[in-house]
């Protein structure tokens, strides 16, 4: 937990069995809730998941061939980060609380600054593949078909990541009473 919210939980103390005290956390912070209709936050929710999803698929294809451009440092270390991005946009979809439920700050900080930015560096990170190859292409590196499906992997990703980035303002929250 980052010292940000260290200011909405407490600690809360009790007696367990064997008389151990055990001592856990309880959140007082404010409530955030979205602030689009809820139909609407779960219909968006959902898409961006099945975005999340094909960004996955797109990304493990883009693996499992033997190409060049993953031999290749100044593609494969970019494209493999764009893993990191993808999984903090996931992560941030798949712990925020549904339509109608509140939220806590840290969660609607994720939403709000993480989600955005996430996405853009999936566009730039898996876009950055695409030159690398023709780089690749230009020093006379053999280029086969496994290399095609590379690019069209890698720009199907960085294509996902402009829809997410077009989707970043349908998760906007406000604090709730």
């Amino acid at each position: 937990m980052a010292r940000k919210y260290i200011k909405d939980y407490r600690l809360v103390e009790t007696i367990g069995e064997g008389g151990r005290i055990r001592t856990d956390y309880e959140y007082i912070g404010d409530a955030y809730g979205y602030v689009r209709e809820d139909e609407s936050v779960a219909a968006s929710r959902r898409r961006a998941l099945y975005l999340c999803g094909a960004g996955w698929l797109l990304f493990i294809g883009a693996l499992l061939p033997d190409s060049a451009a993953m031999e290749t440092i100044w593609i494969s270390l970019p494209f493999l980060f764009a893993a990191l991005s993808l999984g903090i946009l996931t992560e941030a979809l798949i712990t925020a609380p549904k339509p109608g439920k509140p939220m806590e700050h840290r969660q609607a900080d994720r939403l709000e600054n993480r989600f955005g930015s996430s996405a853009a560096f999936v566009i730039g990170l898996a876009g950055i593949a695409l030159p690398g190859e023709i780089v690749n292409f230009l020093l006379g590196r053999a280029l086969g078909w496994e290399d095609g499906v590379f690019c069209l992997c890698a720009a199907g990703l960085a294509a996902i990541g402009v829809l997410l980035f077009r989707r970043r303002n349908e998760f906007e929250t406000q604090k709730v009473g």
